[in-house]
């Protein structure tokens, strides 16, 4: 990354953002065309779900015709039963063309491939109706079966619907048609039923059970359909043909319990039939609704998909436009930027400023570089003429150097005189020295000591304090100690007589039980008991004595030790002896320190006598530096004439900081360092400059 230039990384850093803006383009177009290739899926799948409701409904037609013609073969069903045949084989092979031209997968293939071979039993079916080789329950089942698989592939359609409404809309038309089928198969179980004159037990469960299922599916389709088809579901209910067949059905349910049933089979069957073609109109309107659902929705699906391909093709169009632009002003920006630099940096050209059209942050920066060449042009411009100064100012100071260089050559000779007497002087000011030496080493000493016999006293005062207070303190102890020991005394002697008065009682009580003979065997041991407590007691009280025979002996260890104290005392008294014979040494060193001062007096006289001679060879020599002095003074005003532009142009440079030195700032800074040299050569000694002169000391 650090070899790239700066147009490539700006381009880097904008194709990261550009390539996620075509990735979620990319997703959002593909989720756009994703939804449109649903939508085009559910279009026959929706055509498919309508042709099987046909096809339902003309089976549905067909079973109930199947199931009358076998319970009432001499009847007017057989007729109608071909015709029906007719109708359903003309749906079926419309379910079949289209089913040819879809692919479906999953659950769904699975249940059209059940369908087709449900269908492909249908012919064998209805020849065995025709033979009479069937009962109506098993006709019913048959039909109901091939129906059941037909329905079927509408519920294995629901998953493969785009969106969540329509997945709604086909279950809804799936219960409907559920609906749908138990209402035929209750025409068929009734119409069975009214050509019997009667309900069988099991044709009965199978009548309830199929009323149950159909109220089932209609909530359901309630629940799951959208408003505009439960309103017409409910306007279907309002039918007085609805409301017949709802009587029919109840009053079916009353007979029963009657144990008879009356009606003509046909009537029914016609009354049934009228309320299934008002289903099946409503059936073709929700159909015809499915499908107009799934064309809307392709439609929406279709223009989302191409408003997103627009969409991003546009976006993507001006984020690359805004980007080029972008990234063209930064690298001409930046260009611009790095010419002028690199022309100040290589040819040191001051005069053309950074053009950067633009009042973004690059401008500023191009604004920035112009004000800091024009601040260094002007600088450079100040420091030629310092320089100029700072080389016309050189000549004037040589000369006065060498002026100054003259008298001090006339002066060598005074100046020897001024050595040897220094010399002397020197060794005086030594000889002084040293004596002061010895003299503040001796006072050091007599301090030290006079402290030392100070702190001695302090001890030794100390000690006798600690001393008394110990004897005191014993005392004290020995006192207590007798008193506790007397205490102690008494309390033993009251032991004693009480230990001798229980081994009288333990001996009496002993010939007491002696004389009760077997009866006091148990006193006897518990007075021999207490007649051994009584011995141990008095052990005890012998052991105590012992004791403080040893605590008397104790007690004159501590008399002892008090005369021992008192011998300390008389030690503590030698050791303020000893303090003042440290204070009668300090005198003696005091004497001594006497003895130096004196000596240091004597050397000081002499030190006189050579400062007098010193001082007659410096008014020799005041007379050739008088003129040195006068030069001295030229040479001071002009070498500080000097440093102020040397200070000035010091100042200057400082303000900025330069990565290299060219050739010409080395010159000026060998220049400056040439006249420092030759103020450093000057000496104010002999001249009656001060010490502050700003151009050095030898």
């Amino acid at each position: 990354m650090t070899s790239l230039k700066l147009t490539h990384k700006l381009g880097l850093l904008v194709l990261l953002p550009l390539l996620a803006l075509f990735l979620f383009a990319f997703l959002y177009a593909a989720a756009s065309y994703r939804t449109m290739v649903n939508a085009a899926d559910m279009m026959p799948i929706t055509r498919l779900a309508a042709q099987t409701g046909q096809l339902a409904h003309q089976l549905q037609a067909e079973r109930g015709l199947s199931a009358s013609a076998v319970n009432d073969s001499g009847g007017d069903f057989g007729a109608r039963l071909t015709e029906q045949r007719a109708r359903t084989d003309q749906a079926l092979q419309q379910l079949e063309q289209n089913s040819r031209r879809l692919v479906l997968g999953g659950e769904a293939a699975g249940r059209l491939a059940t369908l087709q071979q449900a269908l492909g039993r249908l012919n064998g079916l209805r020849q065995q109706v025709d033979a009479g080789q069937l009962t109506v329950p098993r006709v019913v089942d048959d039909y109901s079966a091939v129906i059941a698989s037909l329905l079927a592939v509408i519920d294995g359609a629901v998953p493969l619907a785009a969106d969540a409404p329509q997945a709604a809309s086909l279950s809804a038309y799936s219960a409907f048609l559920q609906a749908k089928d138990r209402l035929g198969l209750l025409r068929a179980s009734l119409s069975s039923a009214r050509v019997a004159g009667r309900f069988s037990p099991e044709l009965y469960r199978r009548f309830a059970a199929l009323e149950a299922q159909y109220q089932s599916y209609t909530e359901r389709f309630m629940v799951l359909a959208e408003a505009p088809w439960r309103a017409r579901f409910e306007q279907l209910q309002q039918l007085a043909v609805a409301r017949e067949v709802q009587d029919a059905i109840r009053q079916a349910h009353q007979q029963h319990g009657n144990g008879t049933l009356s009606g003509e089979a046909s009537a029914w069957f016609t009354l049934a039939s009228r309320y299934l073609d008002a289903v099946k109109e409503a059936e073709d309107r929700f159909a015809a609704s499915l499908a107009t659902t799934g064309e809307q929705g392709y439609q929406a699906a279709r223009n989302g998909f191409a408003l997103a391909g627009i969409l991003s093709l546009a976006v993507a169009l001006l984020t690359l436009v805004v980007c080029g632009l972008v990234l063209r002003d930064l690298r001409r920006g930046f260009e611009a930027l790095k010419q002028g630099i690199l022309r100040v940096a290589d040819q040191q050209d001051f005069s053309q400023p950074v053009r950067v059209a633009s009042r973004d942050e690059l401008g500023e920066l191009a604004d920035a570089v112009n004000r800091m060449q024009r601040q260094l042009s002007t600088l450079l411009g100040r420091m030629r003429d310092t320089c100029e100064h700072l080389t016309a100012h050189s000549g004037h100071t040589r000369g006065t150097l060498q002026l100054i260089q003259q008298d001090l050559n006339e002066g060598l000779g005074q100046v020897d005189l001024v050595v040897s007497a220094a010399t002397e002087m020197s060794a005086t000011v030594a000889e002084i020295a040293r004596h002061a030496s010895e003299t503040f080493s001796a006072a050091n000493h007599t301090i030290a000591r006079a402290t030392e016999g100070d702190r001695k006293v302090d001890e030794t005062i100390v000690a006798i304090e600690q001393v008394a207070g110990s004897l005191e303190h014993g005392e004290a102890r020995v006192v207590e100690v007798a008193g506790y020991s007397q205490d102690v005394s008494n309390f033993l002697t009251v032991i004693k007589q009480i230990s001798d008065r229980t081994n009288l009682l333990a001996l009496n009580a002993a010939i007491e039980a002696a004389r009760a003979g077997e009866s006091g065997r148990g006193f006897a041991v518990v007075a021999e008991e207490v007649r051994s407590l009584a011995q141990q007691t008095q052990v005890t009280a012998g052991q105590i004595e012992d004791m403080l025979a040893r605590l008397r002996q104790g007690s004159e260890q501590a008399v002892t030790a008090m005369g021992q104290g008192r011998s300390r005392s008389l030690a503590c008294v030698e050791e303020a002896r000893e303090a003042g014979s440290q204070l009668s040494a300090i005198v003696q060193e005091i004497t001594q320190v006497n003895a130096m001062t004196e000596q240091v007096a004597t050397a000081t006289e002499e030190q006189r006598t050579v400062t007098d001679d010193i001082q007659h060879n410096i008014v020799v020599m005041k007379q050739g530096y008088d003129n040195t002095q006068q030069c001295a003074g030229e040479l001071v005003r002009g070498s500080e004439m000097m440093e102020q532009m040397v200070v000035e142009l010091d100042r200057r440079l400082k303000a900025f900081t330069l990565g290299a030195v060219d050739g010409e700032t080395r010159q000026e800074a060998s220049l400056t360092s040439r006249l420092k040299s030759n103020q450093n050569d000057v000496s104010p000694v002999g001249t009656g400059l001060p010490d502050t002169n700003p151009y050095g000391r030898v």
